[in-house]
C-alpha cells in the first residue's frame, strides 16, 4: 500500500483559513474523499463561497502540471472574463464558468485584494 503524505497548505491558504474563522466564524469543510480540496461554506445558508484546491496546473492551461494551490470564488458574472489574465486569474476549473472564478495562490495577488474577493464571492452567496 502506497501511502502519501498530506499536503502542505499553502502561505496564502493559512491566511484565507483563518480570515474566515476569526472574521465569521466558518471554517473549512471537506466534502470530498480527495485529499486537498476543502470549502468555506456561508454559516447561515450552507452556500459555498469558496473551494480551495491543489491541482495540477494543466487543468488551467499550463504544458507543466505540478500541483499548486488554487481558490474558486463566485464572481460578479458581468466582469468575470474581464478577470482572466492566466497568471493569477483562470476561467473556473471544476465550475460554472459563468459565476465562479478561478485563483492561483502565492503567485502576487495581495491578501488585501484576494479578501476582497472572498468578501464580494461570501456577499453573492447569500442571495436566494
Amino acid at each position: 500500500m502506497c501511502v502519501h503524505p498530506p499536503l502542505e497548505i499553502s502561505e496564502q491558504e493559512k491566511e484565507i483559513l483563518e480570515w474566515a474563522k476569526a472574521t465569521y466564524g466558518e471554517e473549512r469543510d471537506n466534502p470530498f474523499k480527495e485529499e486537498g480540496f476543502f470549502v468555506l461554506r456561508r454559516k447561515d445558508n450552507q452556500k459555498w463561497y469558496a473551494l480551495l484546491s491543489k491541482i495540477g496546473t494543466k487543468n488551467v492551461g499550463f504544458t507543466a502540471d505540478p500541483k499548486e494551490a488554487f481558490v474558486n470564488i463566485r464572481f460578479d458574472r458581468e466582469s468575470i472574463a474581464l478577470m482572466y489574465d492566466e497568471k493569477i486569474f483562470f476561467p473556473a476549473f471544476h465550475m460554472t464558468k459563468k459565476s465562479w472564478i478561478t485563483i492561483m495562490l502565492d503567485r502576487g495577488l495581495s491578501q488585501e485584494e484576494l479578501i476582497g474577493y472572498l468578501e464580494k464571492s461570501r456577499q453573492l452567496a447569500a442571495k436566494k
